[in-house]
């Protein structure tokens, strides 16, 4: 099913096919963590799970998930997700967080088809068991077909394509009236009819529905495959088959990654027996076995495929959001910048910017988004679009950011909020004004090169509340003096054993007489080291700006 096509609303559900008992579940929220810690909404407790593992949103009517960096990483189609980038999730995936295997479902599928099971379980006299029919000469003159119908699976360009093929080859080879691929829903009274075929299937005849055997589901389950009735002679008919005129059915598993995904069910009526015999059930096994296989690089080509449009399209993004950046050093009328960014996924969640105001004016801001990856990006670059149009009716920054909350009270969802450090500069005084937004992070760099946090007056961050005010402080730009503005990613940045960045760490760093461009070259390269990595964990942003002579 297309994620274009579900429901703004639409629930999904997560049905556990392998791993330790658990319930299924429902995802209804549109931000949900998965993983054993206390922050998850979803715990999965098991030590091979991480504390917060993936993250699985709904946007726009469909459905994302993103490793969240988990220890043992995620799989989706048998595919490793990397970590951070969000994947959409399609009905029918299987998706892996060791120790267990998901089947992703959405409830208004419209190609699902509900059928029910009948009840043979009770006791009738009848023996019912699993069997490996034992392979004799006759299944190796038949090699050549198998080869045929692997060729023919493997050709498969989707799951739908793979498993009508499926169909069409194994009623060919076994004689059987009717065949189907189901799968189990959450109880076994009911199963979901994921495709069928009928070799009766004639203009103007409508063939007999589906009876499925519970008791063929549970023995399938356990062994390679279960039949029952005339195909082999392996057991009795139970009563209910009788009284359903079906004279023989089989039914064989269908794995991904060792667990059960689905079963292909075959059954006949009385008036169609079937012709099959040990060897061809075990065609039927081989047929199975090889349809696992070509499943798996179905879904993984699947997966891949939305991987790379995936990242076609943050590339792009990235493109359009560093063109809405300035260049990295600079000036603007007197004051002299150099800004250094690093996204912590493709698309960055900071934004810094300078422009030029009327009346030798100066506008500064640098901001950061609560979250990373695409969605932050779009959100901090509608704020910049809108922040522009602002400064141009009102140099005030208090006013600035009331009216700017107010824009963004309307539009954050999923509880996001932006935290935002404006400046305006008179470029004749050199007197900075500057509000903060619950933003926070500013240093102040005098001339003999002493280094000290600045507390600046402001408000709340923007989108926390409908109705924020702000305050203002000012400052002089003597000469020499400079101003370091940074994200939370620069101080809150991890080590490898968990250990932030941290403020006493940039003061030490930041104090002397470097220029700003040495400045924010030596913060990323210290904060990179220090967390050994090439990508930050977080967003991390650094500019720093003094007032030219």
């Amino acid at each position: 099913m297309n994620a274009s096509a579900v429901q703004l609303d639409t629930p999904l559900h997560l049905d556990p096919i392998s791993g330790p008992e658990i319930a299924p579940i429902t995802l209804r929220d549109p931000s949900n963590i998965l993983g054993r810690g206390g922050k998850s909404n979803v715990v999965l407790a098991h030590d091979a799970v991480s504390r917060e593992h993936v993250s699985i949103t709904r946007h726009a009517g469909a459905w994302y998930v993103t490793d969240l960096a988990s220890r043992n990483g995620t799989r989706l189609g048998n595919l490793p997700l990397p970590a951070g980038q969000p994947t959409p999730l399609q009905d029918g995936d299987t998706l892996e967080l060791k120790p267990w295997s998901f089947i992703v479902r959405l409830t208004d599928a419209l190609s699902r088809i509900a059928a029910k099971t009948i009840d043979d379980l009770a006791p009738s006299g009848t023996r019912l068991r699993t069997t490996e029919a034992k392979a004799d000469s006759r299944i190796r003159q038949q090699f050549d077909s198998l080869l045929r119908a692997s060729a023919l699976l493997y050709s498969a360009k989707d799951e739908a394509e793979l498993l009508e093929y499926l169909l069409q080859t194994t009623l060919g080879a076994t004689g059987f009236e009717r065949a189907a691929v189901i799968r189990r829903t959450d109880s076994i009274d009911s199963v979901e009819v994921v495709a069928q075929r009928f070799s009766t299937e004639k203009a103007g005849h409508k063939p007999a529905p589906f009876h499925f055997s519970r008791s063929l589901l549970r023995a399938a389950a356990e062994g390679p495959y279960a039949v029952v009735g005339d195909a082999g002679a392996i057991t009795p008919r139970p009563d209910t088959m009788i009284r359903h005129d079906i004279a023989a059915a089989a039914c064989a598993p269908i794995r991904l990654s060792e667990a059960v995904w689905g079963y292909l069910y075959l059954d006949s009526g009385l008036g169609t027996p079937p012709t099959a015999t040990g060897d061809l059930l075990e065609l039927v096994r081989s047929l199975t076995d090889i349809t696992s296989l070509a499943l798996s690089n179905v879904k993984q080509q699947d997966v891949r495929k939305r991987l790379t449009a995936l990242q076609s399209d943050f590339e792009a993004a990235a493109e359009i959001q560093q063109f809405l950046l300035p260049a990295p050093s600079g000036s603007v009328s007197r004051l002299k910048y150099a800004v250094r960014s690093r996204p912590g996924r493709i698309v960055s969640g900071d934004i810094f910017d300078v422009l030029e105001l009327p009346d030798n004016r100066v506008a500064l801001f640098l901001g950061d988004v609560m979250g990373k990856g695409i969605a932050a990006g779009l959100l901090m670059a509608s704020v910049q679009s809108f922040l522009h149009a602002i400064l141009r009716q009102t140099q005030n920054p208090s006013e600035v950011l009331e009216i700017l909350n107010a824009f963004v009270a309307k539009r954050c969802g999923l509880g996001r909020f932006v935290s935002l450090w404006l400046g305006i500069l008179d470029a004749t005084t050199g007197v900075l004004t500057i509000s903060d937004a619950g933003h926070g992070y500013c240093i102040v760099i005098e001339p003999d090169g002493t280094a000290n946090h600045l507390q600046c007056a402001g408000g709340t961050p923007l989108g926390a509340t409908d109705d924020g005010s702000y305050l203002s402080t000012t400052l002089s730009l003597v000469p020499g003096r400079r101003i370091l503005i940074y994200s939370d990613g620069v101080v809150e940045q991890p080590s490898q054993r968990g250990e932030p960045f941290g403020q006493a760490r940039l003061l030490d760093l930041v104090g002397g007489d470097s220029a700003p461009d040495e400045i924010v070259d030596h913060i990323v390269s210290a904060v990179l080291g220090h967390a050994s990595a090439s990508i930050p964990a977080d967003d991390l942003t650094a500019a720093a700006v003094y007032l030219r002579e």
